[in-house]
């Protein structure tokens, strides 16, 4: 019996001790003073605010000393200033969620040769030599909205609505999304036809409207074979699903999007828009506080995915391969609302459901 005490006290021991030695590894100690530069778009509202908000709490509670910087709305430009600010008052390293990205415009020289290593998070940065990017798995967010509108309609066709032509976030999420349609035509035996593959310029609700408009406004044999339209973000999703109710098609023609903003989330639960995917930002935010850990201690940038128990990504940008810890995206629908963008906090129950009940309380009162 005190034979299997001891043991028991010493497994116990060890545990905590590896316990404790991971811990470390996820925090820098008392005398490693390193200064991180949190360039910001927002710290409220949605999505850049979530991320925000969960990466200047995690990197305070990590021991970074934590300059931070939000841009507003501001655009590049401020962001461009800010980082010089950032870098001058000392910060050693930046963390930097950038605006939404001009892939249209020439990028400001000045931030090519920055002094200091960058982690891009949630998008890369145009022009920016960054050594990590930490964010959304794109080809596999296209392939899973591909794939889950293909699993609800007829072989009919799909309307594909990307983004800016020179955009390339826009292009790995259409290489995952053809992927999606050329393995289920290869298991299912049934062909996908795409009734139009459109990139928009400037990708923006109203031009998302305007030729959804436009594709649901031709003769009546030719709207008929549209069955779902698949969108960039939510942003061209609510285009497109305003066309689609205009013409009283919603429920019959499906539609997709990225992001899972209220906006989104309240269309789903009303039936105007089949689905959504996002990444958690709590588990964004943590890798990319990680990565910061390990890029400081001298961890080479291409072995930190395997580090974080992700596999090892490159991605191109600004002509190099950049070493990228991606994650798998979570699909929201109608029936996946509570247990996804409720449980992470994203928007509060009421604000998604407004007069519409949850979910799970149908199904609680169906057997009362």
């Amino acid at each position: 019996m005190k034979n299997i005490l001891r043991n028991w006290f010493v497994v116990s021991a060890l545990i905590l001790l590896l316990a404790a030695c991971a811990s470390s590894r996820e925090r820098l100690s008392a005398g490693e003073r390193v200064v991180l530069g949190l360039l910001l778009e927002s710290t409220d509202g949605e999505p850049w605010g979530w991320e925000g908000a969960a990466l200047l709490e995690k990197s305070r509670t990590a021991g970074f000393e934590v300059l931070v910087r939000t841009a507003d709305g501001g655009g590049r430009e401020v962001q461009q200033r800010q980082a010089r600010e950032l870098i001058a008052a000392g910060a050693d390293l930046l963390l930097a969620i950038p605006s939404v990205p001009d892939y249209s415009a020439p990028s400001p020289g000045e931030w090519v040769s920055l002094p200091v290593p960058v982690i891009a998070c949630g998008d890369l940065i145009p022009g920016v030599n960054i050594e990590l990017f930490v964010g959304p798995d794109l080809e596999a967010a296209g392939y899973l909205q591909a794939r889950t509108v293909r699993e609800r309609i007829p072989g009919r066709g799909l309307v594909l609505l990307g983004g800016a032509d020179n955009d390339p976030r826009a292009e790995r999420l259409r290489s995952g999304q053809l992927r999606a349609l050329a393995e289920w035509e290869e298991l299912r035996g049934e062909k996908t036809g795409i009734a139009a593959d459109l990139r928009l310029s400037p990708p923006t609700e109203e031009e998302a409207r305007r030729r959804t408009e436009k594709l649901l406004a031709r003769p009546v044999r030719a709207r008929e074979a549209i069955s779902a339209v698949i969108a960039f973000d939510d942003r061209l999703a609510a285009g497109a699903a305003a066309a689609v109710a205009e013409e009283n098609l919603s429920g019959r023609i499906l539609v997709a999007g990225r992001g899972a903003g209220l906006a989104a989330s309240r269309r789903i639960i009303a039936g105007d828009q089949l689905l959504t995917v996002y990444i958690p930002p709590e588990e964004l935010a943590s890798a990319a506080v990680r990565a910061a850990i390990r890029l400081v201690r001298g961890m080479e940038p291409g072995e930190i995915a395997g580090s974080l128990g992700r596999e090892e990504r490159y991605l191109k940008h600004n002509g190099r391969e950049v070493p990228a810890v991606l994650f798998p995206p979570v699909l929201v629908t109608r029936g996946t609302m509570i247990e996804t963008v409720i449980l992470d906090g994203l928007h509060p129950v009421e604000a998604v459901y407004g007069s519409f009940e949850p979910e799970e309380n149908k199904s609680t009162n169906s057997t009362n």
